[in-house]
């Protein structure tokens, strides 16, 4: 099924309200929305791409983001939820592993949609040109 735009975001919405309830304050840094859905060229197949920066790794805080998306059935449509923990987070782009899409990842963060709290790969050093070109090779 192919959702609208006001779908999509009232989902997103049901999904960041969520969290709010379920997470501490300080717990969760940002909510970030990226990928085809974001850019409104999502098919019926498409997932939704959401990254989700925690202040620092605990396990009951997966736990309890597992039980946010599994619980709902409206939020079936979050397939794609990264997690990231700020305190494993490099401050330079370049030292973004290739198993991470490299420094492309980090490059795309910053196009995308903040949904909730900051984002800090605005904060970011880089990427360099020649790490972005090695990542977006990798792509292909």
């Amino acid at each position: 099924m192919l959702l609208s735009r006001s779908e999509i975001e009232a989902r997103l919405e049901m999904f960041v309200q969520r969290c709010k309830q379920e997470f501490q304050k300080g717990e969760v840094v940002g909510i970030l929305f990226h990928g085809s859905m974001e850019t409104c060229e999502h098919t019926a197949e498409s997932d939704c791409d959401l990254t989700i920066i925690f202040a620092e790794k605990d396990p009951a805080n997966l736990k309890k983001l597992k039980e946010i998306v599994c619980g709902e059935e409206n939020l079936a449509i979050i397939r794609n939820l990264r997690p990231l923990f700020l305190t494993e987070m490099p401050r330079k782009a370049d030292f973004y592993s290739q198993n991470t899409n490299g420094s492309f990842f980090a490059w795309h963060m910053r196009t995308a949609q903040l949904l909730f709290g900051e984002n800090p790969f605005d904060e970011m050093i880089g990427p360099s040109p020649y790490q972005l070109a090695v990542s977006l090779w990798q792509k292909i």
